[in-house]
């Protein structure tokens, strides 16, 4: 009943495709699909240790090729000029993948996270993008779950999947999933300012909210809404909670004895 997971695209609209890459020893790469309603999905991911340029981008490729996409012209490249990224932006555009560097300043990391929680905000007036899909509405009842109960706007597909070994211990899962299951505030930090390991993928999650120029959420309006609706001797009863509330927040003012 997760309602980030789905089985698959929804056919009934065109996509514009981007694909992040987090190129270092450790390489990630991510491939979303974003729909007129900017639902993000993401739709197939790469990760892996220690291997030449080169054979990540055959990896690339690979990925494109499944959903029938052809690289620079269907779907944009971005990649991270940090580190190692420079030299990997050039290796890459040496196969024929052209990668953007990723735009990043100071406050970037923290701009992306609060992206992120946005989209990932389950929005009471945003329809789910599979509410009407017929096979699920025959086989469950999420269909009729999520039409009720609004949505999100990212989507992980249920296919997302790598492969690699940590301290021993060998998983084949998604990287993506299993890095935002850790991902978590650096003790003693500023706000949205994250623990800077196994983030590979969701770095490359991040890029998309700096590359994207998506549209800032609607302000949530319910409060104001029902506000309205209070009778005169209602709304007055109201008012003066709030002050009381307002009051309670305030610092007492400290005397001072001369």
């Amino acid at each position: 009943m997760n309602p980030y997971l789905i089985p698959h695209l929804p056919l009934d609209r065109p996509y514009s495709w981007v694909l992040t890459v987090d190129p270092n020893k450790r390489h990630g790469g991510l491939l979303t699909a974003i729909d007129h309603e900017e639902n993000r999905f993401y739709a197939a991911e790469h990760y892996a240790e220690g291997l030449p340029d080169s054979q990540h981008a055959e990896s690339y490729l690979r990925m494109l090729a499944a959903f029938k996409l052809k690289p620079n012209r269907d779907a944009a490249l971005f990649a991270d000029p940090g580190g190692a990224g420079a030299q990997a932006i050039i290796n890459l555009a040496e196969v024929g993948l052209f990668c953007t560097p990723v735009p990043k300043d100071a406050g970037s990391v923290k701009a992306s996270i609060e992206r992120v929680r946005r989209a990932a905000w389950v929005d009471p007036g945003h329809r789910h993008p599979l509410a009407d899909d017929k096979d699920l509405r025959k086989s469950s009842a999420w269909g009729h779950l999520w039409a009720l109960v609004g949505a999100p706007h990212c989507y992980f597909l249920t296919a997302l999947r790598s492969k690699w070994t940590l301290d021993g211990v060998d998983y084949d899962e998604s990287r993506l999933m299993w890095e935002l299951r850790q991902y978590r505030q650096k003790e003693n930090g500023k706000p949205d300012e994250p623990v800077k390991e196994k983030d590979d993928l969701v770095d490359c999650l991040r890029y998309l909210e700096l590359v994207r120029p998506f549209a800032p959420a609607a302000e949530d309006t319910t409060a104001v809404r029902e506000r309205a609706k209070l009778d005169a001797l209602s709304r007055k009863a109201s008012d003066e909670f709030d002050d009381l509330v307002k009051k309670t927040k305030e610092p007492k003012q400290r005397s001072e004895v001369w």
